[in-house]
């Protein structure tokens, strides 16, 4: 069983075929019929037209040819030569009755349409007759006479006397053949219209529904008609094409409403009749519209027909394409909709990892930054421990400079010292103690070396955002600190030491052996300065190592913090992105099904 195609593309492309073939073909078909209708019905009112003019000329033909035959006998030497006899008087009864047995016999057997035969004088009355009541009968003042002295005349259809058949009469001047110019009379042919009918009334490419007649001046029908009985000099016709040849002298072709009110496409003829025989006959052809006009409707049901059967074709065509192409599209609807969902799938994973990193990238980025905090204020903190070591250096120097211009004024006051003796013990014990201030400045020294040492290892490792680094720099200061305090109580006690030499200068003979002793204590003094001078120098190199490290570390901090910083940046980006391609991919998830909407799917399957 064949897949049941769904609405969606198969319909739309059912539609666009029709509408591409079909309305193309309707438009063509439309303006084919209209301009068709049109050629079709001019060609009809034409081809009625032409039968007007055929059936004119064929009037005019058989109207001619008894003219012909009444201006021949009006020749015949027999007729002139009775006719002169009764003019003259000079022939009698009997020659009249030969006459009249002459026409019988010898010239209405010539045309058996001719009903009756009358002989007119010259004063207007009828001389002889094949019609007895006819004889003596006045036609002084009737066209019959008065035209047919002149020439030929044929007179319009009339009922004849003491017949009631309606027929037409052709008069023609009897002429003296031996007086030229000279007239006898008249002879007069009554023609009955069963000829007259049979040109007017054949009907052949009339149809079923057509009639041509003949109307005269006065608007009667002058020739039978196909439908209606009796209606010679009876029926008048009023219709449009009789009122224009009567009121404008104008012939026409069209539709109108003929003397039965039915609607007609007819045509009028009459002109050159009238201008041979002045009759004022209308001859008009007509058939009924809906017959006349049925080719015209053929044409519309075949061209509806063919419509038709292109658009059932097109129909077919269409589903067949239709299933040729949508089955194969359904597919790549259906493969575009499932590697989009694992597109998706992939995405949505992808977006979860990239959120985490771009979280962990976050955190990290924040903790650089506090690092880098850290690092800057270490490396502040060791750029204030340097200063203070240094400013202890100087302290330390000026200290040994003023150990040795104490130890000149001692050498140079040797003499005077003998006598305080004593009092250079007491300056022998606070050099002592400047002795173990000293010491307590090398110890410091030492502890300094190893809190650098610590600090390095701190700022190597860099844990608990520098802590430890700030905890030895904080350690550095204070033993800063200290080694200045020590500086300040050596200074103090160099003062009592000159104090107590500047009182024992009087005993200084009895203090030599003192002074000698202070002397080697200043020398010694002098030389543990120096000795300090040196340590503190050490330790400030230390801490200017110290320091630059620091500052290296804290630049590489903020190289790793920027980097950081990058990568954050990066991640955000990254994880944009793939919201981005998440919504690009849900897009196309959509599109896949809309797509396999518009082509449908499969209901069932072989």
């Amino acid at each position: 069983m064949l897949n049941l195609i769904g609405k969606g593309l198969m319909r739309k492309l059912i539609i666009l075929l029709l509408g591409v073939s079909v309305i193309p073909v309707l438009i063509v078909g439309v303006l084919g019929f209209q301009f068709g209708k049109q050629a079709l019905n001019d060609q009809i009112i034409e081809s009625y037209t032409a039968i007007a003019e055929g059936r004119e000329a064929t009037v005019i033909q058989y109207l001619d040819a008894k003219r012909i035959l009444n201006e021949s006998m009006a020749a015949d030497q027999f007729i002139e030569e009775k006719v002169q006899g009764l003019v003259n008087g000079s022939a009698n009864r009997d020659n009249a009755d030969k006459l009249v047995e002459y026409l019988k016999v010898k010239k209405m057997p010539l045309d058996k349409s001719i009903i009756e035969m009358l002989i007119i004088g010259m004063d207007g009355k009828v001389i002889t007759s094949t019609a007895s009541q006819e004889i003596g009968r006045d036609y002084g003042r009737e066209a019959v006479f008065l035209q047919g002295i002149k020439r030929s005349y044929i007179d319009d259809v009339a009922v004849a006397t003491g017949k009631e058949l309606p027929c037409f009469t052709i008069a023609s001047p009897i002429k003296d053949l031996h007086e030229a110019g000279k007239l006898l009379g008249v002879i007069v042919s009554r023609i009955d219209l069963k000829e007259l009918n049979a040109i007017a009334t054949n009907h052949e490419g009339l149809g079923e529904s057509g009639e041509a007649y003949i109307v005269n001046q006065h608007g009667f029908m002058v020739t039978e008609s196909r439908f209606l009985k009796d209606v010679i000099l009876k029926q008048k016709v009023d219709s449009e094409p009789v009122r224009l040849a009567h009121n404008q002298n104008r012939m026409m072709a069209g539709i109108y409403n003929n003397y039965r009110d039915m609607k007609v496409v007819g045509a009028s003829m009459g002109d050159d009749l009238n201008e041979k025989f002045q009759l004022g006959w209308t001859i008009l052809v007509e058939i009924g519209a809906d017959e006349a006009f049925q080719t015209i409707a053929n044409l519309a049901r075949i061209i509806w027909m063919v419509s038709g059967v292109i658009v059932v074709a097109v129909l077919l065509l269409a589903v067949y394409f239709g299933r040729s192409l949508s089955e194969p599209i359904r597919r790549v609807a259906e493969n575009l909709a499932a590697t989009s969902t694992q597109m998706a799938t992939t995405v949505e994973e992808h977006e979860r990892t990239a959120s985490s990193q771009a979280s962990a990238v976050n955190e990290t980025s924040t903790t650089m930054n506090e690092l880098g905090t850290s690092a800057r204020r270490v490396e502040e903190q060791a750029d204030a421990a340097m200063a203070g070591a240094s400013e202890a250096t100087m302290l330390a120097e000026e200290g040994g400079r003023n150990v040795h211009e104490m130890l000149d004024a001692m050498i140079s006051m040797k003499e005077k010292v003998a006598a305080t003796a004593q009092q250079i013990l007491s300056l022998s014990e606070q050099t002592a103690q400047i002795g173990n201030i000293t010491s307590l400045v090398r110890e410091l020294a030492n502890q300094t070396n190893l809190l650098a040492l610590n600090a390095a290892v701190e700022a190597a490792r860099a844990g608990e955002h520098g802590k430890g680094f700030a905890v030895v720099a904080a350690e550095i200061r204070k033993l800063a600190d200290q080694s200045k305090k020590s500086a300040e109580r050596i200074n103090a006690l160099v003062e009592d030491i000159q104090t107590s030499s500047n009182s024992t200068v009087m005993v200084v003979d009895e203090s030599t052996k003192m002074v000698e002793l202070s002397v080697r204590l200043a020398n010694n003094t002098a030389g543990g300065f120096e000795g300090v001078v040196h340590a503190t120098g050490s330790a400030f190199e230390s801490l200017q190592q110290i320091a630059l490290n620091v500052k290296q570390q804290a630049a590489a901090i903020n190289q790793v913090v920027h980097a950081m910083q990058g990568i954050n940046a990066g991640a955000k980006e990254t994880a944009a992105g793939i919201s981005q391609s998440k919504v690009g991919i849900g897009n196309l998830k959509d599109a896949a099904q809309k797509l396999r909407t518009l082509v449908g799917h499969a209901d069932d399957t072989h």
